[in-house]
């Protein structure tokens, strides 16, 4: 054999003229990562990031960081370190596995790190018991709950006035998600503000966060809203009600609820009397105050 000659050993075992497993190709996944696992030093990882790196398969390989994340998350119970890497694959839909592989690995490394991990910056921490009581117990100032949340502008708002937003509700998932992108280390809750809403089951979000300090609501505006159908009778309207109980059963000392102009009439029937009385059984001193949103970098006329 010449040096500069290039020889490998296919699944026969006769030799071929390149190096390359470009054979495989041929194999359903099952079959290929057979073969490979009977390659010496070859295990269960690095087959399955062949097949999908190399092949493009839908395969989903589990490192130390797709392990700890998983099993921090609770989408996997733990088996120790040599984890079977079926449940792992069977829990990501197909067409997400190589992308979340490499996305999980980034924050594996950056992010939820064996010791030391940074849950403050984390964007999965809705998601992750452990993440939650390590941002719940965090001494940064004065702590804002942030109801109706939507993309978290008016949490934003109180963020940049030194406020620690420790829990967002929102019942949009993509306005929910948005937040999560926006303000990592901030539980986000997708749920809805209803009767069925107690401060209890908001506290589980931040177990160690001893007091709220302010609530901070922005209920949906359909109801009020001229550029909506305006009905008095929206069941939406009354959800000042919501954020009157759960401000008094978190003990907060203060309440901002935002929502549009309209809010004072609708057709006939005003909301403002109603919203200061709510507030004021809760045993709040309410100051209604009429602001335009450009005079505080909003850009729009309103």
């Amino acid at each position: 054999m010449r040096a500069n000659e290039e020889h490998s050993v296919g699944p026969s075992g006769a030799p071929s003229s390149d190096l390359t497993l470009s054979f495989l190709a041929g194999m359903d996944d099952a079959e290929a990562e057979s073969f490979l696992l009977g390659l010496p030093g070859m295990g269960p990882k690095s087959a399955r990031c062949v097949l999908s790196y190399s092949l493009d398969r839908a395969t989903f390989a589990v490192d130390t960081h797709v392990h700890r994340i998983f099993t921090r998350l609770g989408i996997v119970a733990s088996s120790g370190r040599k984890a079977d890497h079926d449940p792992f694959q069977e829990a990501v839909p197909a067409d997400m596995r190589k992308r979340l592989h490499v996305n999980l690995v980034h924050h594996g490394r950056e992010v939820c790190r064996t010791r030391k991990e940074r849950c403050e910056e984390c964007v999965l921490v809705s998601f992750c018991g452990r993440g939650r009581g390590a941002v719940s117990e965090r001494d940064e100032g004065p702590v804002a709950v942030d109801l109706f949340a939507g993309a978290g502008g008016l949490g934003s708002g109180f963020g940049g006035e030194g406020y620690r937003v420790a829990l967002a509700v929102e019942a949009d998932r993509h306005a929910a998600q948005t937040y999560r992108v926006n303000n990592p280390g901030v539980p986000v809750v997708e749920a809805r503000i209803s009767g069925k809403t107690r401060a209890a089951s908001l506290r589980k979000f931040m177990p160690k966060t001893a007091k709220s300090d302010i609530l901070l609501a922005g209920p949906p505006c359909q109801g009020y809203s001229a550029a909506g159908a305006r009905r008095a009778d929206d069941p939406q309207n009354q959800l000042h009600e919501h954020v009157a109980r759960l401000a008094r059963q978190l003990k907060v000392e203060h309440v901002v609820l935002e929502n549009v102009p309209g809010v004072r009439r609708v057709n006939g029937h005003g909301f403002l009397h109603s919203i200061v009385e709510t507030l004021e059984e809760a045993g709040y001193t309410v100051a209604p105050h009429l602001l335009r949103a450009s005079d505080f970098g909003v850009p729009q006329r309103a």
